[in-house]
């Protein structure tokens, strides 16, 4: 089971979903898709997998 927190611009924790994903590159995929205006941090149980920043920092607009 994989977990996907929203991550505010202040660094605190805000929405948690669950995450539905048979392999860790799977759920990897997924999180990369759900980060936009905000950052995602991956887990697996308790397991730390990856950050994902906002969507609109690595893509700026007009670039």
């Amino acid at each position: 089971m994989y977990c996907v927190f929203s991550i505010g611009q202040d660094g605190t924790v805000g929405k948690a979903d669950i995450l539905d994903a048979d392999t860790d590159d799977a759920a990897k995929a997924v999180a990369a898709m759900l980060s936009n205006g905000h950052g995602i941090d991956l887990w697996e149980r308790a397991r730390y997998l990856a950050s994902y920043p906002p969507l609109s920092a690595t893509h700026p607009e007009g670039e």
